[in-house]
This record gives C-alpha cells, sequence and structure tokens, in this order.
C-alpha cells in the first residue's frame, strides 16, 4: 500500500483488493488494483478499483505539483481497464483523475513472458519513468543478460512507453 498527499490535503493511497462489498463497491475479477481518497478528516471521498478479470496489483503512487495522480501496478489482464498485455504479466501505469477517481489514461509495458513494475517516479519536466523486472530472454530487443533482469523505460504519453535499458547478471535482479 502507498500514501500520498495532495496539494489540497486529501490524502490518496492504493492497493489491491478481491472484495466487492463494504468501502470496496466494484470488483472486476480475483484482485483488483485499489485506490482510495479522503478527505482530511479521513472519511472517504471515492473508492475505485481498475483492473480486468484476471489480478491486478498496486506497485506504486505518486501525485505530480499539478496534483495528478499516477498508480504503478500489474496486470495480468486483456479486460475492461486494461487496454493491452503482452503476455502473462505486464507493468500497467495509469494516470487518474483526482477529482473523481476516473482513468484518464492507460498503458502497459512488457513481453511475451513476466514483466513486472517496481516503481514510478517523477523526473524533472513531470517525466515519468518506470522501473520493472522481466524473465523474458529478450525484452523490447535487448538480450537478456540471465534470470530476472531489471529494466528501465520512460512514459512519454499515453501508449506511448519508451524502453530505455535492461541490465542484469546472471542471477536475479530488481
Amino acid at each position: 500500500t502507498k500514501v500520498q498527499e495532495l496539494p489540497n490535503g486529501d490524502i490518496v493511497f492504493s492497493g489491491h483488493s478481491a472484495s466487492f462489498d463494504g468501502d470496496i463497491t466494484l470488483n472486476f475479477g480475483d484482485f483488483d488494483l485499489s485506490l482510495f481518497k479522503l478527505n482530511s478528516n479521513g472519511t472517504i471521498v471515492w473508492e475505485q478499483n481498475y483492473g480486468g478479470q484476471q489480478s491486478e496489483i498496486g506497485i506504486d503512487l505518486l501525485i505530480n505539483q499539478e496534483g495528478h495522480i499516477f498508480i504503478a501496478g500489474n496486470t495480468q489482464s486483456l479486460s475492461y481497464d486494461v487496454s493491452k498485455n503482452a503476455g502473462f504479466s505486464d507493468a500497467w501505469v495509469l494516470e487518474i483523475n483526482a477529482s473523481n477517481g476516473g482513468i484518464i489514461w492507460e498503458a502497459t509495458h512488457g513481453s511475451e513472458f513476466s514483466d513486472y513494475a517496481t516503481s514510478l517516479k517523477m523526473g524533472a519536466n513531470n517525466q515519468l519513468y518506470l522501473m520493472g523486472t522481466t524473465n523474458a530472454p529478450m525484452f523490447h530487443g535487448e538480450q537478456s543478460n540471465g534470470n530476472d533482469d531489471a529494466w528501465l523505460a520512460q512514459v512519454n504519453s499515453p501508449e506511448s512507453i519508451n524502453h530505455l535499458a535492461l541490465f542484469g547478471g546472471d542471477g536475479f535482479e530488481s
């Protein structure tokens, strides 16, 4: 679970849920990536689940200077909120509307193998960077060095994730 404060003092936190009752209003299947927005008194302003028929989990959450919400997670789906999946599991990035929890855009990064997001960072000029791991023998044109290698990608815009580098040795990296 990740927690961040919006510029107006409201709190957002992400994680994942397999529920569809209580404070969870919707579940697409298995685990969904969950996001809650609370006001400064701790009252739920809204709650949203994002995902498809398989599993989605939230890994990282950040807020940029304009108050936009960005989530990095992992998806095994190709349905409902997930528009693309290259293989078993892909890294998943979403921009969320802070006022209502709606998806502004979402994109995946992966191969036909298992690919996972490990962190999301905001660089200069609101440039998003996504870090992850893969067990693919070849990942976006680069030969793997071993078991699980780490990768770095630049999120340029919706539907545009530019793979930058793959690194590792013959062991496991993340």
